[in-house]
């Protein structure tokens, strides 16, 4: 119901029937109630309707009967010290009982007429106890909302479509060295890292058809011009009245990223340390012995006159020296011995012209020219990597034609494999020791793997690692 009052004046004789129309058919509950001793002398059907009496009750009752017992007091004093004024009166907000016993808030205004000879008053109701529960809720709302900006660990903001900010929480202080007046109406993504920009720039449209997403960790400017790593969950509240805007809860997750990226580093130092020593033992242990043997065999042939025999020491000759050149190859897969201003071009060459002779398979290779001159630990990274999706192709893909692009510009570095194999389910892929490596190399510069393969088209490997 709304806050529509009416207001009559009408003579001392009894209701005409205009009056009486407008008082029954009324929305809102009326009753008309002695000045003297409060009894009700007529109510209209709004009031039947609302208040649950039929009307034969309601004429039984005196205004107290519709206030709860603590209200009686102060209505006998209002009622007794109440001005008497000419015209609508505001009677103020009062609680009222309904005949199921619940309790409701009233707003009643009123006039004075003459009812029956009687002076009497009309009280006008209006129920505003869903307005008052939802301006309760309203200001609970508020309060939680300021709670959260305010007294949050995390970096609380509020973000229009565009990705401006109309709020954010004194935690960019803390988090960012930055001032929530400065953020205001900025855009979150002039803060971004580039590398990172369209990523989450993708993550964050998806929010306005979704009520919730997480944006992984990525790189945001802070007050000393650096980055740190930040990751953000988002919630679309757009339709909330009190926020109107998508809310992000962001957290500074930089030491968890070099912590991880430590680990992963130290868990590759290992695997090369341990690829190294082996090469070492196959190389300078195990080729000498076999060639020990080749000398003793080269020796024994001489003093053998046996024919038979003779062949069966050249055959034995001729496995030494397969076994020593393949533990020589072995031995340099595993540890390359590149110096640290080495060519990814050609080591990416000699490693697919070796692939070439030994598989009989086909191997293209596109690196740009002018590209940026790599680290070493990353150039030995892709060498591993690349290595890794060879032995993945020829154990399980059947494939006779494979492609390797590589792309450097300033920002970032893409490495493209793609072979024409029977492919394999996606699903299996976490579960491949290989694949297994390939990720963990890649996470540790921070970049990105996509696996895609199906049996027509056979599978394309996409590495994306920012520079």
């Amino acid at each position: 119901m709304s806050d529509i009052c009416f207001t009559f004046r009408v003579s001392t004789n009894a209701l005409n029937n205009d009056y009486k129309l407008l008082f029954n058919e009324s929305p809102f509950p009326k009753w008309i109630y002695s000045k003297n001793n409060h009894s009700i002398l007529d109510v209209n059907k709004a009031a039947i309707k609302h208040y649950g009496y039929s009307k034969k009750e309601f004429l039984k009752m005196t205004i107290k009967d519709l206030r709860p017992k603590e209200d009686i007091k102060r209505l006998l004093n209002f009622e007794k010290n109440r001005e008497q004024k000419d015209g609508l009166v505001n009677f103020g907000v009062w609680k009222h009982k309904k005949k199921n016993g619940e309790i409701i808030n009233v707003e009643v205004s009123g006039h004075q007429i003459t009812y029956n000879g009687q002076k009497c008053n009309v009280a006008i109701c209006v129920d505003i106890t869903e307005k008052l529960k939802a301006e309760k809720l309203i200001k609970l709302n508020e309060q939680k909302l300021k709670t959260l900006l305010q007294d949050g660990s995390d970096l609380i903001s509020i973000l229009d479509v565009k990705g401006n900010y109309i709020d954010i929480s004194p935690t960019s202080e803390k988090i960012l060295g930055i001032s929530p007046n400065y953020l205001i109406n900025k855009n979150v993504f002039d803060l971004i890292h580039p590398n990172d920009k369209e990523r989450v720039y993708d993550d964050f449209t998806r929010i306005l058809k979704k009520n919730k997403i997480k944006i992984k960790a990525f790189r945001f400017l802070n007050h000393h011009d650096k980055f740190i790593w930040i990751e953000s969950v988002l919630t679309n509240m757009l339709d909330e009245p009190l926020v109107k805007g998508i809310v992000s809860s962001a957290r500074d997750v930089t030491k968890e990223i070099n912590y991880e990226k430590s680990i992963s580093q130290a868990v590759i130092n290992t695997q090369e340390n341990e690829r190294f020593e082996i090469s070492a033992e196959l190389h300078d242990n195990v080729n000498q012995l076999l060639a020990a043997s080749q000398i003793y065999l080269s020796t024994a042939s001489k003093k053998i006159h046996d024919p038979n025999t003779q062949k069966l020491v050249n055959d034995s000759r001729s496995y030494i020296l397969s076994a020593i050149s393949e533990i020589r190859k072995l031995s340099h897969r595993l540890s390359p011995g590149f110096q640290p201003d080495f060519s990814i071009t050609d080591a990416f060459g000699d490693l697919i012209s070796e692939l070439e002779i030994e598989n009989n398979m086909k191997v293209c290779l596109e690196i740009d020219k002018n590209h940026t001159e790599l680290p070493y630990d990353l150039k030995l990274n892709l060498y591993r990597i690349l290595q890794e999706q060879f032995i993945n192709i020829l154990k399980h893909s059947k494939a006779t034609e494979s492609k390797v692009r590589l792309k450097v510009n300033k920002t970032n570095l893409i490495l493209t494999t793609i072979d024409n194999g029977i492919g394999f389910n996606n699903g299996s892929t976490k579960k491949g020791i290989g694949i297994a490596n390939m990720k963990k190399r890649v996470q540790l510069f921070l970049g990105t793997i996509d696996i895609k393969s199906d049996t027509k088209s056979g599978t394309t490997i996409k590495i994306d690692i920012p520079l």
